[in-house]
């Protein structure tokens, strides 16, 4: 970001923020406890993720050590710039390989939000999959 003094970036589609709070994202968080608890009891069911917004697979790294993530399909779903940044990463083999990554909201799952704010009327996932949401799950 020096190559640009005086230039500001606006939004997260940019190579440059990619690896901001990367480590920091990678740690197990209070309010990550329900979602480890329902994640556990669902994956026992299916073993898929939708990670929204997961980043370069943030949550799979923080979670592995406290779930058994073997053979778990774990996709992560996130703009093109952080997902060229975790395949690029996970070739480079600094990322794990069970994880998956997809700009491509057509992709099916179990999943989880990082961002609480996140509703089925301002957020363009699920608009785009026309989910219908239930106690434990969400089905589209």
């Amino acid at each position: 970001m020096d190559s640009q003094k005086g230039a500001r970036i606006v939004g997260y589609e940019h190579a440059e923020v990619v690896d901001v709070s990367f480590e920091s994202m990678c740690q197990i968080a209070p309010w990550d406890y329900p979602i480890l608890y329902w994640l556990r009891r669902l994956l026992a069911e299916d073993g898929s993720v939708l990670d929204a917004g997961g980043h370069m697979g943030t949550k799979f790294i923080a979670f592995q050590d406290y779930l058994e993530l073997t053979g778990v399909n774990w996709t992560v779903y996130d703009l093109e710039a952080v997902v060229t940044e975790g395949r690029r990463r996970q070739a480079a083999g600094e990322l794990p390989s069970q994880v998956h990554f997809t700009s491509d909201p057509a992709s099916r799952a179990i999943f989880f939000w990082h961002q609480v704010s996140c509703n089925t009327w301002t957020c363009p996932l699920l608009r785009y999959c026309r989910c219908l949401v239930f106690a434990q799950n969400i089905f589209c």
